[in-house]
């Protein structure tokens, strides 16, 4: 049980530091795609954190009608929705950037603060 809690915040943080050193690239106009696990590892580790997180939801039969639940998975849709379009390829979106961080540690704090 201890290896999943592991897993789902290891990968949290990680997907948290990678869309950090993508957005500091972009705000440098440093073109991150150009480096291939900057392109593949997030979505490896948010494959991993989605799967982590389901398993947590069933081992521990949380109740789908806790609200905090459903916080939090409204703030992960607002990460991943922010975090798509701050770093979209045209043209890189501070204020989206720094709504995909807040949306982040709102997911957090949600979890924390259940």
């Amino acid at each position: 049980m201890k290896s999943l809690f592991f897993a789902h915040i290891a990968s949290a943080y990680l997907s948290l530091i990678l869309l950090l050193i993508r957005g500091l690239l972009s705000v440098k106009e440093i073109n991150w795609r150009r480096y291939k696990l900057l392109r593949i590892a997030p979505h490896i580790i948010d494959t991993l954190l989605l799967i982590s997180g389901i398993g947590i939801f069933l081992v521990f039969g949380f109740s789908i009608l806790q609200v905090w639940i459903w916080l939090k998975l409204v703030f992960i849709l607002l990460y991943i929705t922010f975090s798509i379009l701050a770093l979209k390829q045209a043209n890189f979106s501070i204020t989206y950037f720094i709504l995909a961080i807040t949306s982040f540690l709102l997911v957090v704090v949600t979890t924390l603060f259940k």
